[in-house]
């Protein structure tokens, strides 16, 4: 079978798009399928598969990384560039949020549709394609196989939504107050041209069955993916006798606040773990910056790692930790770090808001757990400190997590949209 995946993000992004179909990729071509990916180079940089059944088609400029000499340079201040930089890119980014964020439409990636489009053509007047998958987000991705779909009409075309697109209110793709309704147009000509729609949990399912009635019998739920590197025996946090929080994930100022965490954490250090807990958080926190300028503990008790390799990731997930999740204020997205945290087999915290919080549903399983309601944290640190103190440094056997795992490996869920065609 020949399949073309249409996505903007791919390695070497490092997002949930990215990670979950550079592995989806990976395994539809160990199962003897030509997959052939249409995505957006990210600064110049691409990604080289081993495997020679996957091409990797780019769109946009590729460095070819020619390194010039070093040259006699001057001495420059580097914490002088660095909060220039900082300006600049503040200032920019106001710029860009009162001009261009407001006008473009349907997302960030509009200008790549047109780049896309014109790669894709050539790829379907050279092959037959037998399934189309586009992802989202961005939305952007399936306007491209909307178009490229009328040069071979009987290929499959599977629309995979990893967040919505019409009712995504709480981080809008652009601007609603104009935009709306051209949104809701152009999504439901979208599900009505797919063959297939799949979305990564059954909370979604029934809001995209209650607003679009007529994709009630192409939807489907493919689960998250589990991409982990191996296991790292050599443990990331060197002072045995802390008791380590970790959060691992991007932030959101709006629907995956720190403020419940960090409360959580003020009350803990009311107890007699006061002095044993460190809070560290990995993944970007650009947009909740203003919950840890003023922190007192910020590099005490508390520190912030930023964006790292997956080497380092899997160092700190495998070590013995307490992972916390946040569940976002949407109980339609299912935070993308969930089933790596599963597979680490250590106790994880779960804080939510969301009466139908999809944590909650998808952690169901996993024994080593405590949900926390964000508004009920003063309330239930009781508890919170009684689960901390018996299951410090606990982890889950490795049976029972592969176990709870089968169906979220790259090869089982590749199956999943094989299986769909």
């Amino acid at each position: 079978m020949r399949i073309l995946i249409i996505t903007y993000y791919y390695s070497p992004w490092l997002n949930p798009r990215a990670i979950r179909w550079t592995a989806l990729s990976e395994a539809l071509a160990k199962q003897r399928n030509t997959v052939d990916v249409l995505c957006k180079a990210k600064n110049g940089a691409v990604y080289k598969s081993n495997n020679k059944a996957i091409n990797l088609y780019y769109t946009g400029k590729i460095d070819k990384y020619n390194k010039k000499p070093a040259g006699n340079k001057k001495k420059v201040n580097k914490d002088t560039v660095s909060k220039l930089e900082i300006y600049l890119l503040k200032v920019l980014k106001q710029i860009h949020d009162i001009t261009w964020k407001k006008v473009y439409w349907p997302d960030h990636a509009c200008l790549w549709y047109f780049s896309a489009v014109k790669l894709g053509r050539k790829l379907l007047h050279k092959n037959k394609y037998d399934l189309i998958i586009s992802v989202s987000l961005p939305y952007t991705s399936h306007l491209v196989a909307q178009k490229l779909i009328e040069l071979q009409p009987k290929a499959n075309w599977i629309v995979d939504i990893g967040d919505p697109f019409y009712f995504l209110n709480s981080t809008p793709t652009n601007n609603h107050k104009i935009y709306n309704k051209l949104n809701y147009i152009s999504e439901k000509n979208v599900l009505y041209r797919a063959n297939q729609v799949s979305v990564t949990n059954m909370v979604v399912s029934k809001i995209y069955v209650d607003l679009f009635p007529e994709c009630i019998n192409k939807i489907y739920v493919i689960p998250p993916v589990l991409v982990t590197s191996k296991k790292d025996s050599k443990p990331f946090f060197k002072n045995n006798e802390k008791i380590n929080l970790v959060y691992i994930g991007t932030l959101y100022r709006d629907i995956r606040s720190p403020a419940p965490l960090l409360r959580l954490l003020e009350h803990l250090e009311n107890t007699e773990l006061k002095n044993k807990l460190v809070l560290h958080i990995v993944g970007n926190v650009k947009d909740c910056e203003d919950h840890f300028r003023k922190n007192k503990n910020i590099n005490k008790k508390i520190f912030l790692h930023g964006l790292v390799g997956y080497k380092m990731v899997n160092q700190i997930l495998y070590d013995n930790v307490f992972l916390i999740n946040i569940g976002n204020k949407t109980s339609y997205q299912l935070p993308s770090k969930i089933v790596e945290y599963i597979s680490s087999g250590n106790p994880i915290i779960n804080i939510y808001s969301s009466e139908f919080d999809s944590s909650i549903e998808f952690l169901n399983e996993y024994p080593l757990k405590i949900n926390v309601n964000d508004k009920m944290i003063e309330t239930d640190i009781k508890k919170v400190q009684k689960f901390i103190r018996e299951h410090n440094k606990k982890k889950i056997d490795e049976n029972e997590i592969k176990k709870i795992l089968e169906p979220f490996t790259p090869e089982s869920v590749s199956k999943e949209y094989l299986s769909l065609n």
